[in-house]
């Protein structure tokens, strides 16, 4: 994946996680709800989500965001959930950029 024309690394989960989200884009999902979407071998409860949720958007953002303290694109919806809004690669755009990886 890019951000502003250097190549930024994310591990698989992180991909993945971005991914479903850009496929959503623009939805505010809850954090078990992409979790669950994103992993087939464990199912997460919500307030256990939650959690582990907050640590992967931390890293996301750190990796993405121009200013992670004021993010633009992932986007807290405080107590409702998360939301990839624009500006985000599509989700071929990621696709392809996973298998030039």
């Amino acid at each position: 994946m890019q951000r502003a024309g250097t190549f930024v690394a994310l591990t698989a989960s992180e991909f993945r996680i971005v991914e479903y989200m850009a496929r959503h884009s623009g939805r505010v999902l809850k954090s078990h709800e992409v979790l669950n979407a994103v992993s087939s071998d464990y199912e997460y409860l919500p307030r256990e989500a939650q959690d582990v949720f907050k640590v992967y958007v931390r890293r996301i953002r750190r990796k993405l965001e121009p200013n992670e303290s004021e993010p633009r694109y992932l986007v807290t919806v405080r107590g409702f959930g998360y939301r990839l809004e624009g500006g985000v690669p599509s989700p071929s755009a990621l696709r392809s950029a996973a298998t030039t990886a």
